[in-house]
């Protein structure tokens, strides 16, 4: 009797392990270079953009909301965020940069993740202020924060 208690436990604790999630660095697919497309939804507001990180910089480029289309957000390697429609570039400042740096931010590469779950086969990551959505092989599917929520249609490292 008792042995079959054991087994019994000893099964429960091997079935409950093999339910969590695989540990790892989570920002780590943000903190080189690459290219998202995404589609989603920006301060309410339809949003498809293009996210380009390179050497420490990192570039949105808008072709959705009408208004904003074909317009640059940028981020230089110490942090300042600059606007640009053509040649025009205009440095962010106060409200601006606050309200351009959430969406500038929505791949975070680091901060305190205090849950993670498994959804389906992917791995969903909730922090103090983002959430992110993972395929089993570690490629972003998804991202959210408190200004926007997109889906990522397509992602390229080291690009």
């Amino acid at each position: 009797m008792k042995a079959r208690v054991c087994v019994l436990l000893l099964a429960v604790l091997l079935l409950l392990a093999g339910c969590r999630a695989p540990k790892g660095d989570y920002f780590a697919p943000f903190q080189g270079d690459f290219t998202a497309e995404v589609e989603g939804e920006w301060q309410g507001e339809r949003l498809a953009a293009s996210f380009v990180q390179k050497g420490g910089e990192r570039t949105v480029t808008f072709y959705a909301p009408a208004e904003l289309c074909d317009t640059v957000l940028f981020r230089d390697a110490e942090g300042a965020l600059s606007l640009a429609v053509g040649e025009l570039s205009l440095p962010l400042e106060g409200e601006a940069d606050a309200s351009f740096a959430v969406l500038v931010d929505l791949f975070p590469t680091g901060g305190e993740v205090r849950a993670i779950s498994q959804e389906n086969d992917n791995i969903r990551i909730d922090g103090a202020s983002f959430s992110l959505t993972f395929a089993p092989d570690g490629t972003p599917l998804a991202a959210a924060n408190a200004a926007a929520n997109v889906r990522v249609v397509t992602w390229r490292v080291g690009e």
